[in-house]
C-alpha cells in the first residue's frame, strides 16, 4: 500500500498471483473450465444456446427428424446450457475466495462431481454466492463440507435458510486469532428462554425455529452443552462487535454455564463456517446475562 493509501505495484502483483493461483485450482477440480468461461457474459452463454438450437432445427429437417424430437433435443440443449452457466457463475464467484489453491489436488473427485450436480441447480444469485463459499472453503480446507451437509443444503427452503442464519446470528465461540479461526470453530448456540415460554432471545427465534431446524438435522434439541471454568478463570466470547469476558470468582474449585435447547450438528457446524456466527446485535446483552445468571463476573470490550 502507497502513503497515499491507494494499491502499489506490490499489492497489485500479489492480486494478481492469488487470482491466477484460484483459476489453476479450479482447472484442476473441473478439467473443461476455461479462463473464458470464467469471463462470459451472460449475453455470450444465451447466444451460444440460441445458436445451438438453431443448429438442431435445421439438421433435425435436413436428416427427416419429427417435431416432437427436434423439440426434444432443442429443450435439451437449452437446459444443458442453463446448467452450465449457473455453474460459471458458481466458480466465478468462489474465485475471489480461494486463499489456499495449493490444496485443490486433496479434494476428493467424489465431492467435486457431487458439488457440481448440486451447484448447476442454484437459480438464484444468492445461492450461487453460498454454493461459491461451500468450494472455496473446500479448496482451501480439503474435508470442510461434507458430501452430507451439502444434500441438506441442496433441500433447504427460503425458511429453513433463514431459521439457520438466525441461530448462527445467536451463536458464540471463543475469540482467537484470524489465523487459527477456521480450525478452532466450534460455536456454541446462545438461547434464553422468554417469559411466554414459546421464544427466545427476546422474541428473536421460535419453538418453530428450532423445530425446523431439528427436522432437516442440522441442530439437536435434545442436548445442551456443559462448559466448565476453574477458579479465577476467565474466557472471552465473541458477540456482534464485542467480547465478552467471563471469569468465574465462586467458592468452588469450578463453575460451570449451560447452553441449554439446542447444539450444532456436525452439518450445522460445517454451514455455520459459511454463514458466519455471532452477528445478532443484542447477542452481547442476552450473553453477558446469562454469566451473570450462573455467577460469573462479566466484562465487555468493543472490537
Amino acid at each position: 500500500m502507497n502513503p497515499d493509501g491507494t494499491p502499489s505495484i506490490d499489492d497489485a502483483s500479489k492480486a494478481i498471483e492469488a487470482a491466477s493461483g484460484a483459476i489453476g485450482a479450479i482447472h484442476k477440480l473441473f478439467p473443461g473450465m476455461s479462463q473464458s468461461s470464467l469471463d462470459r457474459a451472460e449475453s455470450k452463454t444465451t447466444r451460444r444456446t440460441l445458436k445451438d438450437i438453431e443448429l438442431i432445427k435445421k439438421r433435425g429437417a435436413e436428416i427427416g427428424l419429427s417435431e416432437d424430437t427436434i423439440k426434444e433435443l432443442a429443450d435439451d440443449a437449452f437446459r444443458r446450457h442453463g446448467r452450465r452457466e449457473r455453474f460459471e457463475k458458481v466458480v466465478s464467484f468462489a474465485v475471489e475466495g480461494i486463499s489456499h489453491p495449493e490444496n485443490a489436488d486433496q479434494v476428493d473427485p467424489e465431492w467435486t462431481d457431487e458439488f457440481r450436480n448440486y451447484a448447476e441447480t442454484s437459480y438464484d444469485e444468492e445461492m450461487q454466492r453460498i454454493w461459491a463459499a461451500v468450494l472455496a472453503g473446500e479448496i482451501n480446507k480439503p474435508g470442510s463440507f461434507s458430501k452430507r451437509t451439502m444434500s441438506t443444503l441442496k433441500g433447504m427452503s427460503k425458511n429453513e435458510a433463514q431459521a439457520f442464519r438466525k441461530i448462527c446470528g445467536y451463536s458464540t465461540q471463543l475469540n482467537v486469532d484470524d489465523e487459527i479461526k477456521d480450525e478452532y470453530h466450534d460455536p456454541m448456540i446462545v438461547l434464553v428462554k422468554d417469559d411466554s415460554d414459546f421464544t427466545f432471545n427476546c422474541g428473536s427465534l421460535s419453538f418453530n425455529d428450532l423445530s425446523i431446524l431439528d427436522a432437516i438435522g442440522l441442530i439437536d434439541t435434545s442436548l445442551m452443552l456443559h462448559v466448565d471454568f476453574q477458579r479465577n478463570e476467565s474466557r472471552p466470547y465473541i458477540a456482534h462487535d464485542e467480547v465478552v469476558i467471563a471469569q468465574y470468582r465462586g467458592e468452588s474449585d469450578s463453575g460451570r454455564i449451560d447452553f441449554e435447547h439446542a447444539v450444532f450438528r456436525p452439518s450445522g457446524t460445517e454451514l455455520s463456517k459459511m454463514c458466519g456466527i455471532g452477528f445478532a446485535e443484542n447477542l452481547g446483552d442476552i450473553l453477558s446475562k446469562k454469566f451473570a445468571d450462573s455467577g460469573f463476573d462479566v466484562k465487555r470490550v468493543r472490537i
